[in-house]
């Protein structure tokens, strides 16, 4: 946007739920612009249908539209999405927030993983919340199942992104919950009918002075279909987690960059797990565990301009290791102190046996290393099959 580029396009009214027909006005200031829209997802072009009349909306309908003014560059592009509620929602309420996932009867790629999805948001007014309320939060986005073992369960948990309209990352603060672009909806299975294992033991993570992930409850509605958002849609309550991820609001260390091969630069900060391995991955052993990559990404890591990054992980592990079964191990300086941040190890390990998580130390166990650190156990993750489940 700014000079040499057309105006933004004007949508009225703007997106959110609604019960009967109307007509939708598209504009721009100044008026002289043209204005081509779609309404089957794609960016619009110089090729899409112009407009010339407003839009009789009848249907759920995903709207995007763009300026295009002679000697300037098309405008920046706008979405809007218009969501009819069937009747058999038009009484639901909740004290929770709602959140609306919606494809509109349609899956487009928008990275190898993810499939578009337009997210709507709502939430409590006067303590209750109402589809027929306008949302507070609208945004495109992409999701996928995940999960391991839960990933073939009857109510799916999804990871979210929040999209721009081309696609690239954008950050949205969500519930209170510092802005970011990454999301977990965290769905509470058979292993934890109670719902607020992950919940409660990230509150003792963060009590105890240790970042762990911040959550909220919401109820969820996911239609992949065209037409009405129904009672058929409603998928169930959820736990809405941040994801782990290096970031100042989540796992505060310096991110690598493609030139950090030297030290102390190449020191940090790496953030690993022990896992299963994913779809093409091969991860590393270190003294014994399987060590996923998690940043930077495994296909980046081995990139051969990445070697001494690779290089410098796999030797520091070695040489925990060596210090660790050598005679001097419990030395500050020759044994594992001079490689492991202890006091984490420590709180990571009370809330892992306290919790009597059966995973621990196996499966969904994140660590990382700052720059010029050591190696720190953390953030916590994944306790459906604790606390006594």
């Amino acid at each position: 946007s700014g000079p040499g580029v057309a105006p933004e396009v004007l949508f009225t009214p703007k997106g959110g739920p609604f019960t009967a027909p109307f007509t939708l006005q598209l504009s721009s200031r100044p008026t002289n612009a043209s204005i081509r829209f779609t309404l089957d997802g794609r960016l619009p072009t110089r090729d899409s249908p112009l407009y010339t009349a407003p839009l009789l909306i009848t249907n759920t309908a995903h709207v995007r539209a763009r300026t295009y003014q002679e000697g300037l560059l098309p405008g920046p592009p706008r979405s809007e999405a218009y969501l009819l509620l069937h009747s058999n929602v038009l009484e639901f309420t909740s004290t929770l927030p709602l959140l609306v996932m919606h494809t509109f009867g349609k899956d487009l790629p928008t990275s190898t993983d993810d499939s578009f999805v337009h997210l709507s948001l709502f939430e409590p007014a006067q303590e209750q919340t109402s589809l027929t309320n306008p949302p507070t939060l609208t945004t495109r986005g992409g999701f996928h199942i995940r999960g391991s073992s839960s990933s073939g369960m009857p109510q799916s948990s999804f990871a979210l992104q929040f999209l721009d309209e081309f696609n690239e990352n954008q950050n949205h603060a969500l519930l209170g919950l510092p802005a970011d672009s990454d999301w977990v909806l965290y769905a509470p299975n058979h292993f934890e009918p109670v719902k607020i294992h992950n919940p409660f033991v990230h509150q003792l993570s963060r009590d105890m002075g240790r970042y762990s992930p911040r959550t909220r409850f919401l109820e969820v509605y996911l239609a992949r279909h065209a037409g009405p958002v129904s009672a058929r849609d409603y998928h169930g309550i959820y736990v809405l987690e941040e994801k782990i991820k290096i970031g100042k609001q989540r796992v505060n260390i310096d991110r690598l960059g493609p030139g950090d091969l030297q030290p102390p630069a190449v020191t940090g900060g790496y953030l690993l797990k022990i896992d299963r391995l994913g779809p093409d991955e091969s991860g590393f052993g270190a003294a014994g565990a399987s060590m996923v990559y998690v940043d930077p990404k495994e296909q980046v890591i081995r990139l051969p301009q990445r070697y001494a990054q690779r290089q410098f992980l796999q030797t520091f592990f070695n040489d925990f290791d060596r210090a660790l079964h050598g005679p001097n191990w419990k030395d500050p300086i020759l044994g594992y102190p001079a490689f492991i941040d202890e006091n984490a190890w420590i709180d990571f390990h009370v809330l892992e046996v306290l919790s009597g998580n059966v995973d621990a130390l196996n499966l969904s166990t994140f660590l990382h290393i700052p720059r010029a650190g050591k190696i720190t156990f953390g953030p916590h993750w994944d306790f459906d099959r604790a606390l006594g489940s």
